[in-house]
């Protein structure tokens, strides 16, 4: 059991400075299991956390504990011995130890919550949407795009260029090589050359450094995205703590120090590139899917903190830009029925979740009716437009007595 933390009441880099420590000693605690022998036994866990995940709409999520869950998700499937209970609380004062044991043990990582002494599970269920009612891209508007230089944050960036003549910046680690240079000027031959800053944004003083060489060009940000990514694939038996925190880092790090650095600025918009990662919690991508339950916690935490919107998209698989192009990638994705995401379908998707009240979006493109069976298809939320003039009452005509929790969702 996680030990409780300060109630999230403000914001800034002291609340989640020491973030990585929180998954850290479970990593550790986990290794010497291994190196005892453990991964060979039958072994069962349960794993209690505090208001790391966002259940009822006035939770008050505190993201330092929620890359536990990425993290265990993935070692579950890792392990085909273990089997574990992963438990978010909202106080765990309040919950009887008993109670904590009445949800099964389970071979598959998945979360549950307990609010107000009832049982919750994530799910993922189908979205379907209008055009989107409206749009927080401005013509000519100055985004900063931690990651930029990557695939999808190219990606982006293109079609930024192309539709609204934005003022592009990338901050990125790398030093600006002729990889990144050709990159640059392909795009400049679109609309007004992005401008690459060399930068480590796990870094506080990096990031603050490049902050201020933004501001001396440009008055206003209009947003923020968080596109950084390592990946570092490798079974639990076989990695090193230097790994795990290398790929850790680039989510959880990234998230506190962006959100120190640009909480002065009026922001349109954040926007959060996840991944399906923070569900399907892949055996051998621990540390990656650590990072990415970390940072959508992280930026359900901040939508509560700042007056703008956060949004957070949760990509599958790109298989023609970014960082998993390889043959091989694609050959496995084949095989386990998920597509590959192309451009015009990810911009047409943060358009829609941009435009609508949704803060939250899986874009995974599926090949066989297995992989689609995975998601529940016996709900679906549809996405209207404001002005579409849905008349409630006869929505609720066309409810039987049984759905009033449903009808109260929709009023």
């Amino acid at each position: 059991m996680e030990p409780s933390l300060p109630a999230g009441d403000q914001l800034g880099e002291e609340r989640w400075v020491r973030s990585e420590d929180c998954v850290r000693p479970i990593f550790r605690f986990l290794k010497a299991l291994l190196r005892l022998g453990y991964a060979s036994r039958e072994l069962s866990w349960t794993v209690v956390t505090e208001r790391s995940q966002l259940v009822l709409k006035h939770d008050v999520v505190n993201p330092a504990h929620a890359g536990i869950h990425g993290f265990m998700g993935s070692a579950a499937k890792e392990f085909g011995g273990w089997d574990i209970r992963l438990i978010d609380v909202d106080d765990r004062l309040l919950v009887q130890m008993e109670d904590l044991f009445t949800v099964s043990l389970d071979s598959q990582g998945e979360t549950w919550a307990y609010r107000n002494r009832e049982w919750y599970r994530q799910r993922l269920i189908p979205v379907q949407s209008c055009e989107p009612s409206a749009c927080l891209y401005r013509q000519n508007g100055v985004y900063v795009v931690i990651g930029g230089a990557g695939g999808i944050g190219e990606a982006w960036t293109e079609h930024m260029i192309r539709t609204y003549q934005a003022q592009v910046i990338w901050v990125g680690r790398r030093s600006k090589d002729e990889w990144i240079q050709d990159k640059l000027d392909r795009l400049a031959a679109l609309g007004p050359e992005p401008l690459y800053i060399e930068a480590d944004a796990s870094k506080h003083t990096d990031l603050q450094r490049a902050y201020e060489q933004i501001k001396q060009r440009h008055t206003h940000i209009h947003g923020v995205i968080h596109s950084a990514i390592v990946l570092a694939d490798q079974s639990l038996i076989n990695m090193e703590e230097d790994r795990f925190n290398q790929v850790y880092s680039a989510k959880a790090d990234v998230c506190v120090q962006m959100a120190s650095v640009f909480e002065q600025e009026t922001l349109d918009f954040v926007l959060f590139f996840s991944s399906i990662q923070s569900f399907a919690r892949a055996p051998g991508q621990s540390n990656y899917s650590a990072g990415c339950t970390f940072k959508d916690a992280f930026a359900q935490s901040l939508s509560q903190e700042w007056s703008c919107p956060v949004k957070i998209v949760n990509w599958s698989y790109w298989g023609s830009f970014g960082i998993v192009v390889s043959k091989e990638y694609q050959e496995r994705m084949a095989q386990a029925g998920v597509g590959s995401i192309e451009p015009s379908e990810a911009m047409r998707t943060l358009d829609i979740l941009l435009g609508s009240p949704l803060n939250q979006l899986v874009l995974m493109k599926t090949t066989s009716q297995a992989t689609r069976e995975t998601n529940d298809a016996k709900e679906q939320v549809t996405v209207y437009p404001e002005s579409s003039g849905v008349n409630l009452q006869n929505l609720r005509n066309n409810y039987k007595l049984g759905d009033q929790k449903k009808l109260q969702l929709i009023h």
